[in-house]
């Protein structure tokens, strides 16, 4: 079936969440998050299909916009334009990276979105895409004209997306389709209420090897309670975390706010201190010292976003009812919660800009990292460097094993499987030069 008028069938298809499911049969592979670049690989590598992505959840979305390459929205009509599509396409297959595609919906998806010689229908198709007569067909004129010495890498990725079930029974030819969800039960089924709910950022951020490392100090929060700036620094300079805590999971600012200590409350707020964080019984930095009627602590603290709504876990008794004096309580009844609300707004984005961040220099770095591995064991194959092959593996194997006792997802950055630029495994270069020695090794 080509990738013709059927690609726009109007008729749904079911998708029934079986998990490992045969997309031939128009029944997606079902995985968590964390097992989607796996599935990526395996529709890529064994089923050699591109991936179609079914994103409910729109975690798939933001863990494919982390991706080394281009992720566009097909809603936007300045990213969809036919000469972005062609360039964003052109560089992702010249330097082997992934062109994300994501839709709100496939319906009414029709052949106008591709163009011959621009985007054409058959980058749908891997095996299609990959002859030398389409890909060459998309290169600028001027480039086309010295087409020898430009290749299409192997490790080039083309992903749609869509954030609702409906996929064009053609689709499901052409492509390989897999169905992102939230949790699995044991037999496979699609469960949201096992477990606590984990924040899907900082799931991506593991998954890009960025997840923050916390080095917790009690004598920071010491130093934060008596008040001692210069150690309070020096502490944190030394790496220890923001938000380390005492054995009553008190903060550094919990316990400055507190004791009143303003200069080294106005410091932790500064550097991006919680002002929302509770001990083991849900006193926050603001309860605290209201209770011990700190005014300046308990204006800075509101001014920073702090929330009086918090009550302790025993007493049920907010900030406004253990104040001690008329003043404290007096501020605490004046103050708009909206300001409070806009403020948190404010703070949960600074959060996520940082997180966002840290995803992106990760996700480069582990790029160019599998990148130069994949090319050493390349070399040593041509070479037939059996034992610099297995001291590669053995270093990737151990830094795998690791990883995986840090909590990090237990993927090697790569394997046997890997390929060169033209699309063969080590055991084909190993076939092409008679090496076989090296051919029974891998």
């Amino acid at each position: 079936m080509g990738a013709t008028g059927s690609v726009v069938a109007n008729s749904a298809s079911s998708v029934e969440q079986t998990e490992g499911g045969d997309a031939t049969r128009n029944t997606p592979k079902v995985v968590e998050l964390k097992k989607l670049p796996d599935a990526i690989e395996e529709a890529v590598y064994v089923h050699e299909k591109f991936p179609l992505i079914i994103d409910t959840t729109e975690q798939a979305g933001r863990f494919l916009k982390y991706q080394t390459g281009t992720f566009i929205s097909f809603d936007d009509p300045i990213q969809s334009m036919k000469s972005n599509l062609n360039k964003s396409l052109v560089g992702s297959f010249q330097f082997g990276r992934t062109l994300t595609l994501k839709f709100k919906t496939l319906e009414g998806m029709n052949e106008s979105i591709f163009e011959p010689n621009v985007f054409p229908k058959e980058v749908l198709c891997r095996s299609k895409f990959f002859t030398d007569e389409v890909w060459k067909s998309v290169l600028p004129s001027k480039t086309s004209e010295d087409g020898d010495d430009i290749t299409i890498s192997s490790e080039f990725v083309f992903i749609l997306c869509t954030n609702t079930d409906f996929v064009p029974p053609a689709l499901y030819e052409l492509m390989h389709v897999i169905k992102v969800v939230d949790k699995l039960t044991p037999s496979g089924a699609n469960s949201a209420t096992s477990g606590a709910e984990e924040d899907p950022m900082e799931q991506i951020a593991v998954m890009f090897g960025a997840k923050e490392v916390i080095r917790n100090s009690t004598q920071l929060v010491e130093a934060a309670f008596d008040g001692d700036l210069g150690e309070v620094k020096n502490y944190l300079d030394k790496g220890y975390h923001l938000e380390s805590v005492d054995g009553r999971k008190h903060t550094a600012l919990s316990e400055a706010a507190c004791q009143g200590h303003m200069e080294v409350i106005t410091h932790l707020l500064q550097i991006g201190a919680d002002p929302n964080s509770t001990s083991d019984t849900g006193r926050s930095p603001l309860w605290r010292a209201a209770f011990n009627g700190h005014v300046e602590a308990v204006k800075m603290l509101l001014e920073a976003g702090a929330s009086p709504e918090f009550v302790d876990k025993v007493s049920m008794e907010s900030a406004f009812d253990v104040a001690q004096n008329e003043e404290v309580r007096g501020i605490l009844s004046a103050w708009d919660m909206n300001t409070t609300v806009q403020l948190m707004e404010q703070r949960r984005r600074v959060i996520l800009a940082n997180l966002e961040s840290r995803i992106k220099t990760s996700a480069e770095r582990e790029f160019y990292a599998r990148n130069l591995i994949r090319k050493e064991l390349i070399e040593k194959a041509m070479s037939n460097d059996i034992q610099g092959i297995k001291v590669i593996l053995e270093e990737v194997a151990a830094e795998c094993e690791a990883s995986s006792r840090d909590g990090s997802p237990a993927k090697p950055r790569a394997t046997v499987e890997v390929r060169n630029d033209g699309g063969q495994s080590l055991l084909s270069i190993a076939a092409q030069f008679d090496f076989i020695d090296l051919a029974m090794f891998l």
